[in-house]
């Protein structure tokens, strides 16, 4: 992907995470590294996620440094910066303030699977900072992080809910999140995305 596709994809990113929820104003930020370069590609601060198109993105540095663009870099850039040093196989990361995820987040609970998309997260609950080897997959994970946030909590709001093993989890997740089901999971929130920026 050359750096004017990734611009693209990021932007992208941006829109399906507000159409999805993730719209908390100006707030919130997704960053993907720049191929065999110590750079990487932000959204800027200043703006919501429905409005980035691709002549917003930044670069800044890993030392969190804006070094090309005209906006304002957003002051949690460390966020990212700090994930890309430590874990190689980052490459997107995804800061966001989903309502559900940030309210299940405070309870302190291990998101369980109770529904498809809590099996992606059986062994962990990965907060409202989700990262991915691609800007789709992690864009993906965020959007079903807080499905999933919000199936646990409107189940738990009823009662004591039930929820499949690790073992039937990691089996299901294997199952239904393949590389080629989130590809085309991933065109179609693009397609929905294009249709929302006409309608804009």
């Amino acid at each position: 992907m050359n750096l004017k596709e990734l611009k693209q994809t990021l932007a992208y990113s941006c829109n399906i995470l507000a159409i999805e929820g993730h719209w908390d104003n100006i707030l919130g930020h997704v960053s993907v590294r720049i191929p065999k370069q110590d750079k990487i590609l932000m959204k800027p601060h200043g703006f919501g996620f429905e409005e980035i198109r691709p002549q917003h993105i930044i670069v800044c540095n890993l030392d969190g440094k804006k070094i090309e663009g005209k906006y304002e870099r957003h002051s949690e850039i460390f966020i990212h910066t700090e994930i890309y040093k430590a874990r190689p196989d980052v490459n997107c990361v995804v800061h966001s303030h989903p309502p559900y995820a940030t309210a299940f987040g405070s309870l302190l609970q291990r998101l369980r699977p109770i529904s498809h998309e809590g099996c992606i997260f059986y062994d962990g609950n990965h907060g409202s900072t989700v990262v991915g080897d691609s800007i789709e997959v992690a864009t993906l994970y965020a959007v079903f992080l807080e499905k999933a946030a919000r199936i646990q909590l409107l189940a738990t709001a009823s009662g004591e809910p039930s929820w499949t093993s690790d073992e039937e989890a990691k089996l299901k997740f294997e199952q239904i999140y393949t590389p080629h089901r989130l590809s085309s999971m991933w065109n179609y929130f693009v397609r929905r995305a294009k249709k929302e920026r006409k309608r804009s």
